[in-house]
């Protein structure tokens, strides 16, 4: 098994030569895997550039106080490579402050098998703590490697249901369906009135 570093949050200052690497394993989910990752190929079999690198700058933009969006990258040893990420959504809602999405979990398809995926996920988990947000949502399609690994259950995940009919497949533009999970991390210790009793204040789709 392959020692992976812990992730890192995407800064701009920082990380910015990293986002056309991030381009092609979005680019690659779609084309090789069939992921249902927001774009569907065009006329030509490919996804546009212009339109990733649109899409990402987006994604990349810093939230501020009391909404939040943390883009988590797996890095190699040099911290050159992207080895996978994933986003951790946390938009603002008074009826809702503890629920945060995890969103557009990819692993570039030259460091499958390795670890990548468990280890965003459990460190999403810590960072989403750091927010105090508890209550933690994903969604995947099913029929896809993702579901079927079961990486989700195995990270704590518990299944609410399938809606069917629900994203347009990039493989054939056949409609399939989606499954969606929930993590509760909240528990009577550590945790009173939507606050992280230590001072702390853990989505997938689309």
């Amino acid at each position: 098994m392959t020692t992976l570093k812990p992730p890192v949050t995407f800064h701009h200052n920082t990380h910015a030569h990293l986002l056309p690497q991030i381009h092609q394993i979005h680019r690659d989910c779609i084309l090789q895997d069939h992921q249902v990752l927001a774009f569907l190929p065009n006329e030509n079999g490919t996804i546009d550039e212009a339109d990733l690198a649109a899409y990402w700058e987006d994604q990349c933009q810093p939230r501020t106080a009391p909404a939040y969006r943390e883009l988590l990258l797996q890095l190699g040893d040099d911290e050159q490579e992207v080895l996978g990420f994933v986003v951790l959504d946390m938009p603002y809602a008074e009826t809702g402050p503890f629920r945060g999405f995890v969103q557009k979990l990819m692993v570039s398809i030259h460091h499958r098998r390795k670890g990548v995926a468990r280890n965003l996920l459990k460190h999403v988990r810590k960072v989403a703590q750091e927010h105090g947000r508890t209550l933690l949502m994903l969604d995947t399609p099913v029929g896809l490697p993702a579901e079927q690994s079961g990486i989700f259950e195995k990270a704590g995940y518990i299944e609410v249901g399938v809606i069917p009919n629900f994203s347009i497949s990039p493989k054939d533009g056949t409609l399939i369906a989606e499954k969606f999970f929930y993590k509760d991390l909240r528990s009577t210790k550590g945790f009173c009135n939507g606050h992280a009793q230590n001072g702390h204040i853990y989505g997938q789709h689309s």
